[in-house]
């Protein structure tokens, strides 16, 4: 089973049955068309709420793939998707970003 959380304002939202890609293309395609959209996510631990939150330009979030059965397993939480080769101090990767210009 696949997971995804998500960090907004602080909080911690998850969404399951989702696929990383997926959702971090939806979010870049969004932000690169200047507009907003609204995500409905889980909140709470045991019986989770519904919530939505409002996906826009100059909001932070964080997106956090989780996969449970590896998890279980003692193997890595970090599954973001083939060839994302992941952050690299210094490469230029990262950062936080800005009206589409990475800092």
């Amino acid at each position: 089973m696949k997971r995804i959380d998500i960090i907004y304002d602080g909080t911690l939202y998850s969404l399951g049955g989702e696929e990383y890609d997926e959702l971090k293309t939806s979010i870049a395609a969004a932000h690169d068309e200047g507009r907003s959209t609204w995500l409905r996510v889980d909140h709470g631990e045991g019986r989770a709420r519904s919530a939505e939150i409002l996906i826009a330009p100059g909001i932070p979030i964080s997106l956090v793939a989780i996969n449970t059965d590896t998890d279980a397993e003692g193997g890595s939480d970090d599954d973001f998707g083939s060839g994302s080769g992941g952050f690299e101090p210094g490469s230029g990767d990262g950062g936080v970003v800005e009206d589409g210009v990475d800092e």
